[in-house]
């Protein structure tokens, strides 16, 4: 294409380069002209600001521990397995919670936003929600008899899942203040179970960490 002198200006990385009109190309936001003088680069002006800057940085961890643990097999430990659970037997059937570990490091900026994704193996009406919860558990050595009580406090909502082989976000508030250990708990108020897949899956769940 051949593109009007006021339709372009000079890239400031070729100050100085003496400009003939012919035919551009268009690539990485430049349009490039040749000439006999060479090649130069040339930035569009389309009178528009330029976009903004991204809002933050993301970082995305995969937890150094998980496991689920099963109120009718309460002394057996499900660390290896390559799904995380959660059910409410009422008591009177199983009941499963799932527990994970994050290990955050490298953040530079401050924390903006949190959000922690689950592959759905199995959907509910309620796939439940997250608290935290303390530390102390070894994934191999966690059951239920043993397991930290879950927080009361929820720092995010699963809610109803309908599709299976797919992510689901939560929007997390309050689980990550910067570096250090994130103890989290799964856990759902119905009997209709929903799964979700473990860090020895081939889809882990992710701690999606925003700093600005």
């Amino acid at each position: 294409m051949t593109l009007p002198a006021s339709s372009f200006t000079q890239d400031p990385g070729n100050a100085g380069s003496t400009f003939t009109r012919g035919q551009a190309a268009v690539a990485d936001g430049f349009v490039l002209f040749a000439s006999v003088n060479g090649v130069f680069a040339y930035r569009l002006s389309t009178g528009a600001p330029p976009p903004p800057p991204p809002s933050g940085a993301e970082r995305t961890f995969i937890p150094v521990a998980d496991a689920n643990v099963k109120s009718t097999s309460a002394t057996k430990n499900y660390g290896t397995a390559t799904t995380l659970r959660v059910r409410d037997g009422g008591g009177t059937t199983d009941t499963y919670r799932s527990y994970l570990r994050f290990a955050v490091t490298g953040l530079t900026g401050a924390v903006t936003g949190a959000r922690l994704r689950l592959w759905v193996t199995d959907a509910s009406p309620d796939s439940g929600r997250v608290v935290a919860t303390a530390g102390g558990w070894t994934e191999t050595g966690v059951t239920w008899a043993n397991a930290p009580a879950p927080g009361s406090t929820t720092l995010g909502t699963i809610g109803a899942t309908s599709t299976t082989g797919a992510w689901v976000d939560v929007p997390l508030a309050g689980a990550v203040a910067g570096n250090g250990t994130v103890e989290l708990a799964l856990l759902n108020a119905s009997t209709n179970s929903a799964i979700f897949e473990s860090r020895e899956s081939a889809h882990p769940p992710q701690l999606v960490v925003t700093t600005g």
